[in-house]
């Protein structure tokens, strides 16, 4: 976790050119009608390129309230463009303009660089909001997060959010302690993140010759201590059936491949469990593969007497079968132990084996008993 200050912060006032760049931030409507909003940005360099954000909420400090106000809701909104701030101060009907600051028509002052509408570029869509009396309010939601992880994405689209109170009634304004008011009440930006200990550039697997073969590239590693193979034919119960040797720090490309060998037909998911010093474990994206391999089955002999044999090219141990007469009533039933079924307590007569394998697939082979 990590909490940021503001780096900019700023009010701009929808009746002047004035601006509020070392003063507090306004939001709302005055008793006149007059409509204030603030602009604030976060400088989030100190989080990692590759940090997944897992909540994020935006701090502020309401220091006064319009006479008559209620707990208004304070929205922010993602920012579009980029603004400034100068050194003007001028509280509630704000200060003349300096350099670099934002207006309610310019995003600069002493540049030709309008909003493209006035008021500020930003987001008509509602990224948080927290309802305000005097005192700490929270803003957060999901649009709050969305917002931040883009910027770790792309840090160029930071332009932070715009501050907006209740511009349908008067009365609305409030007062929010700016970046240059006391430490305990400035505005702050509480982010909870991750980052993955690689980078995997690509996963693969094919059939070939009847084995399932793995490759996977990472880009970078960081205490990479190996990685789990896992198998599944189900899609929902993993079972790890080998382990690679990770290359622990490396900032180049890596390449690793493993042969799960003479899988059985039907479908087979694999993932890869990358494990750190730590302990910690990340699961790659699972990779499903279609074997069309067919079991060939024989049972000999057939007719049988006291037992079937079962010729195939596949091992069967540890599957599930029946053995159902021309009535279709199931005589016998159980897992397979070995290649070789008795059947010396049947009657003579016409008789289908059933195998249903754990890969869900069913194998169904006629024989006769004398």
């Amino acid at each position: 976790s990590v909490t940021i200050v503001a780096d900019r912060d700023n009010s701009i006032y929808s009746e002047s050119t004035n601006s509020n760049g070392a003063g507090d931030v306004f939001v709302g409507v005055t008793t006149t009608g007059n409509k204030r909003r603030g602009l604030i940005y976060f400088n989030l360099s100190a989080i990692p390129s590759d940090a997944i954000i897992a909540s994020a909420t935006l701090s502020v400090y309401v220091n006064k309230i319009a006479s008559g106000s209620g707990a208004e809701p304070v929205e922010a909104h993602k920012l579009t463009a980029n603004w400034g701030e100068g050194g003007s101060i001028g509280g509630g009907t704000g200060g003349t303009a300096q350099t670099n600051d934002a207006t309610w028509l310019n995003r600069f002052t002493g540049t030709s660089s309008a909003w493209t509408t006035p008021g500020g570029d930003f987001l008509a869509s509602i990224s948080g909001s927290g309802a305000t009396g005097v005192g700490t309010t929270s803003i957060s939601g999901s649009g709050i997060l969305a917002d931040v992880q883009s910027w770790i994405n792309n840090p160029a689209s930071n332009f932070g959010w715009a501050l907006t109170g209740v511009e349908t009634n008067t009365h609305t304004a409030r007062i929010i302690t700016s970046r240059n008011g006391i430490a305990s009440q400035q505005p702050k930006l509480i982010i909870t993140y991750t980052t993955l200990p690689i980078t995997l550039a690509s996963f693969t697997v094919q059939v070939k010759n009847q084995d399932a073969v793995l490759r996977w590239v990472t880009a970078t590693e960081i205490n990479n201590r190996f990685f789990g193979i896992e198998h599944s034919t189900n899609g929902s119960s993993f079972t790890e059936i080998s382990r690679v040797i990770g290359a622990g720090n490396s900032i180049l490309p890596k390449q690793y491949n493993f042969i799960h060998s003479n899988v059985g037909s039907g479908k087979h998911f694999y993932r890869l469990a990358q494990y750190d010093f730590n302990g910690t474990v990340n699961y790659s994206q699972v990779v499903v593969i279609l074997n069309g391999k067919k079991v060939q089955l024989q049972l000999l002999p057939n007719p049988a007497q006291s037992f079937i044999r079962l010729q195939s090219n596949e091992l069967l141990a540890g599957n599930q079968y029946r053995i159902i007469n021309s009535n279709g009533q199931v005589s016998i039933s159980g897992t397979i132990l070995s290649q070789q079924i008795s059947v010396d307590m049947l009657a003579a007569g016409n008789y289908r084996l059933i195998i249903v394998k754990k890969s869900g697939e069913t194998i169904i082979t006629p024989f006769v008993k004398q």
